[in-house]
């Protein structure tokens, strides 16, 4: 059984005097994201019940791990570079995304196409959310039971990272998938990664389920909170087209529970500090 992940990144280098230069800052603050996310993956394969190989495919302009010692119990990292050129202006921000996630997308077809495992599961995932750690022994057995082709995840967390807030979408008065890009997981045969296959589809994770029902594929609406949208630590794609204090009130607006907060810190550990 494997398990893919995509995670397009953003540039770590900035935009002045019409050029780009590097920025240590901005560098330090995707790779401190970054690696967290990975460490929640990793974590989650750990402790996974079922034999799975768990594969994370990057794709960037840079590789910022190539500056840090990395020691992965249970995940693969591949690397994707990118040589299109960068968004200098914000409103190319999601085309950029969209481009980054298509490169990934071939390479994700070959790694497929050489290997003899015949499950494939892939998620689209941004740079900074994380995964609960019994993510692996919910989505996986969901699959089965629900004999469903995608699942789209209702309910998550939020987290505030500057003012140390969790927040919580139930699905129901507020929907997780419709805030979140990493929200989505598909079961996959190689022909969905080919050039018109459905992945290629996935284009707005609001429409996400929209688009497998077109391809008549089964979705699974999930309300068993195993992401976390994480918020408000420098580099969110909606604080930069919003402004910062966007997406703090929103979390304050759905701030969790105490008893909600703690819940999330055993699914989350990685936020323990």
């Amino acid at each position: 059984m494997r398990f893919c992940f995509v995670i397009p990144l953003k540039t770590t280098k900035v935009f002045e005097d019409n050029k780009w230069v590097d920025s240590e800052k901005k560098r330090g603050l995707i790779l401190l994201n970054l690696m967290r996310t990975l460490k929640s993956i990793d974590n989650a394969a750990s402790v996974a019940d079922e034999a799975i190989e768990v594969t994370v495919f990057i794709s960037g302009h840079e590789n910022p791990l190539e500056s840090v010692a990395q020691d992965w119990k249970c995940i693969s990292i591949y690397f994707v570079e990118n040589s299109f050129p960068r968004p200098a202006d914000k409103s190319l921000y999601m085309k950029d995304k969209e481009l980054k996630k298509t490169s990934a997308f071939s390479h994700v077809e070959s790694f497929i196409a050489q290997s003899d495992n015949d499950k494939t599961f892939l998620m689209l995932f941004d740079a900074d959310d994380l995964v609960s750690k019994d993510f692996f022994n919910y989505i996986l057995p969901t699959f089965d039971q629900q004999k469903c082709d995608d699942i789209a995840i209702m309910a998550g967390y939020l987290y505030d990272y500057k003012n140390k807030t969790f927040g919580y979408l139930d699905g129901n008065e507020r929907i997780f998938y419709r805030n979140c890009g990493s929200s989505f997981v598909s079961k996959i045969k190689l022909e969905d990664l080919q050039s018109k296959g459905f992945i290629h589809r996935l284009k707005n994770h609001i429409e996400f389920h929209l688009r497998a029902k077109e391809a008549s594929r089964k979705v699974y609406f999930s309300f068993d909170s195993s992401v976390l949208y994480l918020v408000n630590h420098g580099e969110n794609d909606v604080s930069e087209r919003h402004g910062e204090y966007h997406m703090v009130h929103f979390v304050k607006h759905f701030k969790c529970s105490l008893e909600e907060a703690s819940l999330a810190q055993e699914k989350f550990p990685l936020l323990v500090s």
